[in-house]
């Protein structure tokens, strides 16, 4: 067995969880196949929702495809490990027909904190899940909301349901595969709200490959994401929307002043209001599905319109 230590410290830059969740990539892919890992994290003394929900969803990913991947989740540092129990890792909680009252209840203990526990939803298109899924993500907003504390800010708090909401459509959308997965966290001091939805299904190439027999002629993850933030459409119902990256981008980039990142097959790209840029690792990494990371500012510019970037 080969033992990985993760990062004691995730800062407070935005492409740090990113950085050190790619270096754990290469370390993985760099172990022989047949070896058995052990990734480490008894020495965590401080974290980031992007590195948290992402390390689960990486283990994840290697399910099945190589010699078992395990985590040593027992933290010495009390004061993080209560944090961590509190938001129930290294688990997740999945909220689904069975015990969707439950999760819904839950929630409703996080009115007062800072941040929601590791969470999953449904992805189905059934009638059930569906509005499962829309009540979920209802108090989900909620939630949201009160931690921003929007108040009669109409812009923002139309802008902060919009982005989750379309992050969240895209993942129902594209990613054929039972659920998808949030995790949140409030920095009043900081000012922003950390926000981290994924899933692993299918990368956006495959979505762009499988759509009218691949009818913008996508042949790799580039080519994917850059027509995804162009805002090429593979959603037969509303050709216009395409992911809603194109203006969720623009809305928390060039109208918020806020973050965004989004990563998919062998390629990411990192959007703030002086960047725009998109990356490959050239097959050196990859994920499987799509991870997005949004850092939504609690206060925006006064000039801000929210009815100027919404579709």
């Amino acid at each position: 067995m080969k033992t990985i230590s993760l990062p004691t410290h995730i800062n407070d830059n935005f492409g740090d969880s990113m950085g050190k969740l790619f270096e754990l990539q290469v370390q993985i892919d760099n172990t022989e196949k047949n070896i058995e890992i052990l990734l480490d994290y008894s020495k965590a003394a401080f974290t980031k929702p992007f590195f948290t929900l992402g390390l689960l969803l990486l283990i994840k990913q290697y399910g099945g495809k190589r010699a078992p991947i395990s985590l040593k989740s027992e933290i010495e540092n009390q004061s993080v490990a209560g944090y961590m129990n509190n938001i129930f890792f290294p688990n997740i909680i999945h909220c689904d027909k069975i015990n969707s009252v439950s999760v819904i209840s839950l929630l409703e203990k996080y009115k007062n904190k800072t941040y929601i526990p590791l969470l999953s939803f449904p992805i189905g298109s059934d009638a059930e899940t569906s509005r499962i899924r829309d009540i979920f993500i209802g108090h989900l907003n909620s939630l949201l909301r009160g931690f921003v504390n929007v108040g009669t800010n109409y812009n923002l708090l139309s802008a902060l349901l919009y982005l989750i909401d379309e992050t969240i459509e895209n993942i129902i959308h594209h990613a054929h595969h039972d659920h998808g997965y949030i995790f949140a966290q409030f920095y009043p001091t900081l000012g922003y709200l950390d926000i981290c939805i994924g899933d692993i299904g299918r990368t956006l190439l495959e979505s762009y490959t499988d759509f009218k027999d691949n009818a913008y002629n996508v042949t790799s993850h580039l080519d994917a994401m850059k027509a995804a933030l162009g805002g090429k459409s593979t959603k037969l119902q509303d050709i216009s929307r395409g992911f809603g990256i194109s203006t969720s981008t623009r809305m928390l980039t060039e109208g918020m002043n806020g973050k965004y990142f989004i990563y998919s097959g062998d390629t990411f790209c990192y959007i703030s209001a002086e960047k725009n840029e998109i990356y490959t690792t050239k097959g050196d990494f990859n994920w499987q599905g799509v991870l997005v990371c949004l850092r939504i500012p609690a206060l925006v510019p006064q000039d801000f319109d929210y009815s100027k970037f919404a579709e």
